[in-house]
């Protein structure tokens, strides 16, 4: 990497922008504790390769932002390879291709009807999409699936618990900008990443 100091203050950049706690993070990156990212952060410590793609891919954002060799965090490439990694985690997760019956659920106990989008979204919303959908859906269906039965099933009695275990107020609020992204309802970025000059 070209300075990691860079990408240590590039990935706390990243997390706060999007909300997230450093614990919240580690979950997200499949990382057994904060402390995890908390070295990331200080620079104590530096990521494997394979790593620092997942944070790009996972955030739609260019490794060559993350390791400081770009000045903008999207790109074309940088989204295309994302949702390409994040059609991949879908396959992985869900061979059945029934994240679609999820989506219409929840959206249907969210009271969402898909509306009609007629401009190209931006790199930004783009990116915000994608983090959304990896850090709700993709990610819960990832942890179930490390359980016993179908991750469906689990995600759908995660989800209709009225006091679920899985979900606090912040990752419920995810889910419904997810939900919000999904059908059309968010035209402006809700998540914007600060220049770090």
């Amino acid at each position: 990497m070209k300075n990691f100091k860079t990408f240590a203050d590039n990935l706390k950049i990243l997390r706060e922008s999007h909300s997230l706690s450093m614990s919240e993070l580690a979950e997200l990156l499949f990382i057994r504790t904060s402390a995890g990212v908390n070295q990331f952060e200080a620079g104590r410590s530096n990521p494997s390769m394979e790593t620092a793609m997942t944070i790009a891919t996972m955030f739609g954002v260019s490794l060559e932002w993350l390791v400081g060799l770009a000045k903008e965090p999207y790109t074309e490439a940088s989204i295309a390879a994302s949702n390409i990694a994040k059609a991949e985690r879908t396959q992985r997760v869900d061979p059945n291709n029934d994240i679609s019956s999820v989506i219409v659920y929840l959206s249907n106990e969210f009271n969402l009807q898909p509306q009609i989008v007629v401009t190209k979204p931006s790199l930004e919303l783009q990116g915000n999409y994608i983090f959304l959908m990896n850090a709700t859906i993709l990610n819960d269906l990832e942890h179930l699936q490390r359980e016993a039965g179908s991750p469906l099933q689990q995600l759908y009695s995660v989800l209709r618990n009225p006091r679920p275990k899985r979900l606090d107020k912040r990752k419920i609020e995810r889910y419904k900008l997810f939900l919000m992204a999904h059908c059309g309802y968010i035209d402006k970025p809700v998540f914007t990443i600060p220049d770090n000059e």
